[in-house]
């Protein structure tokens, strides 16, 4: 009887479970599979500049702005350029900080801040800024305000000081 009273509470158990989880589902959003849009930077600071052998790390952070899309606010970027001087390309690692507005899958903007990761890759590359397009991919790692439980991923493409970036947005939960 023990035993069947045990498997009874593991059942309702599990039942409870999938409820809370399909209830949590039915108030997301469809994502946005076209997010898109332009980011137009400030010419970036330099911070740092070191090289150690047949590599030099670039430290340096950027201003811009989001004037159209899926994200329409201003942005700072804190990021590290490595350049492999022998192979001749250069990859980095940033972290990129959005205040401004998102919009949802039916137009609605939602505003707040968000914290995303970038990572790309220049090829060929110069230890100096060139216009040979950077390969880039974003990915939302944090939110704030309405923008809490938003997440994201994509890439871009940046010639100059022009990132064009396309990707998938979705407002979980709200």
């Amino acid at each position: 009887m023990k035993r069947f009273k045990s498997i009874v509470l593991l059942v309702v158990s599990l039942a409870l479970c999938a409820l809370a989880v399909s209830a949590t589902a039915a108030q997301a959003d469809p994502p946005i599979d076209d997010a898109g849009g332009t980011l137009l930077y400030d010419p970036p600071t330099l911070l740092d500049l070191t090289q150690v052998g047949q590599t030099v790390f670039i430290e340096a952070e950027a201003d811009g702005v989001i004037g159209d899309g899926t994200f329409v606010g201003a942005i700072h970027e804190e990021y590290t350029v490595v350049h492999h001087v022998k192979a001749e390309f250069n990859t980095y690692r940033g972290v990129l900080y959005f205040d401004g507005v998102v919009m949802d899958s039916e137009g609605v903007p939602h505003e707040g801040t968000l914290t995303l990761h970038t990572r790309g890759r220049q090829d060929p590359g110069m230890v100096f800024p060139t216009d040979t397009p950077w390969h880039m991919s974003w990915v939302i790692v944090e939110g704030d305000g309405e923008l809490e439980h938003v997440q994201g991923h994509g890439t871009g493409v940046l010639v100059g000081l022009e990132l064009i970036y396309t990707g998938r947005v979705h407002f979980a939960g709200h």
